[in-house]
């Protein structure tokens, strides 16, 4: 079967011809990293009839608004739907002329993957998407699942895309600092992709104007350097049983903005704080929030809603109000407290770490109070930690 395909780029193309053993490609959003191996791997799957793909997600519930749209997408481009067949229960691909499968995991239990088992062929290639969400034993636990290659002719290939994250995550230094797997590095930006709308391309511009740090990670496809984060951290499986703790909540706006409401679980050991995300949505009600908060535990809080705090507090609820630190000496001091902790992240907090991702310093070295990037549950966990100070855990 002969494969016509239009590439955003040469360097797009790069990619689909590229037959390194690992190949990684960040940038920014709408850059055409995801598409073009996307298309690779439809393309290696009908060339070579002993491949089949495993597509890893954090989450394995991610994949069918991301990873399994795309390729789904991608196959009705090139005109090959009856080609495949696409199914929803269990989410996956199948090659109709052969049985050659793509499968969509999670990484809950990274060792699962060792037992998928092909009825041709074995898995030759994985694609990790949004390997920031991923931990590094996670990702070799997984590539360690390649089936053996020497019964036939066929390549091992893992298959990376990402959104830049901030220089904190152990993808940064992996792949772009020291290059340990030895990947071929692509980096894709709005540039790149000549199939972009003049629409969208004007959207990344305004941006250059408006929050110059965020240009240059969703248009430039830049990696956030460590001097830029406020806050330094490191994500974590789990976070320590037996420890004390509180609750803390940043109240949506109550003007009707639309901002969620927010609430953390700090947990406390000397220096060290564990972080959790609790609750993040602008539709949470207050019985709704009452679910996820635990009795007899100081719970911190703004003042924006003082019918909220009254309404938990006759609940039975110790909420603790504290007074919104508005002027930037206080948010400045409150940031500087946290800035003093080891601060560790609970990795399924995904709202929370994109959050510290994108809270960053301007360009004159300064905390700015009026950053347009949320910020809510670093409000929240802000106020824990203070509050812990003061009040302690109970």
């Amino acid at each position: 079967m002969e494969i016509r395909l239009k590439f955003a780029s040469e360097k797009h193309q790069a990619l689909m011809l590229d037959d390194n053993d690992t190949i990684f490609a960040s940038g920014s959003r709408r850059s055409g990293k995801s598409i073009i191996v996307g298309q690779k791997i439809i393309t290696t799957i009908i060339e070579n009839k002993n491949v089949n793909c495993v597509v890893i997600r954090a989450d394995k519930d991610q994949n069918k608004d991301t990873t399994y749209a795309t390729l789904t997408r991608i196959i009705k481009q090139m005109g090959l739907l009856s080609k495949f067949i696409i199914r929803k229960s269990p989410l996956e691909i199948e090659y109709k002329p052969t049985g050659q499968m793509i499968v969509f995991r999670g990484t809950d239990d990274p060792e699962k993957v060792k037992g998928i088992d092909f009825a041709t062929g074995g898995l030759h290639m994985i694609w990790f998407d949004e390997i920031t969400s991923i931990s590094k034993e996670a990702y070799e636990t997984i590539t360690g699942s390649f089936s053996g290659t020497g019964e036939y002719k066929v390549i091992n290939q893992t298959l990376i895309t990402t959104n830049p994250a901030g220089s904190a995550n152990w993808v940064k230094d992996y792949f772009i600092d020291r290059n340990v797997y030895k990947a071929s590095i692509y980096s894709f930006t709005i540039f790149d992709n000549k199939f972009l709308s003049q629409k969208d391309r004007e959207h990344f511009l305004r941006l250059k104007d408006i929050d110059y740090p965020r240009y240059r990670r969703e248009a430039l496809g830049e990696w956030v350097y460590s001097e830029g984060l406020i806050y330094k951290w490191q994500e974590v499986d789990r976070i320590p049983q037996a420890l004390p703790f509180v609750f803390a909540i940043d109240w949506g706006n109550s003007q009707g903005s639309g901002d969620p409401t927010a609430a953390v679980k700090v947990s406390f050991s000397g220096d060290n704080i564990f972080v959790e995300q609790i609750a993040y949505s602008n539709k949470l009600t207050l019985n709704l929030l009452a679910q996820y908060l635990p009795r007899n535990i100081n719970i911190f809080c703004d003042l924006n809603a003082p019918h909220a705090v009254d309404f938990l507090m006759n609940a039975g609820f110790d909420m603790q109000p504290m007074k919104k630190a508005v002027a930037k000496g206080r948010v400045v001091d409150g940031v500087q407290i946290v800035q003093g902790k080891n601060l560790n992240v609970l990795r399924n907090s995904r709202d929370l770490i994109a959050e510290l991702n994108n809270y960053l310093y301007d360009k004159d070295g300064n905390i700015t109070t009026q950053n347009k990037t949320p910020d809510h549950l670093l409000d929240a966990m802000r106020y824990a930690v203070i509050g812990h100070e003061r009040i302690g855990s109970v």
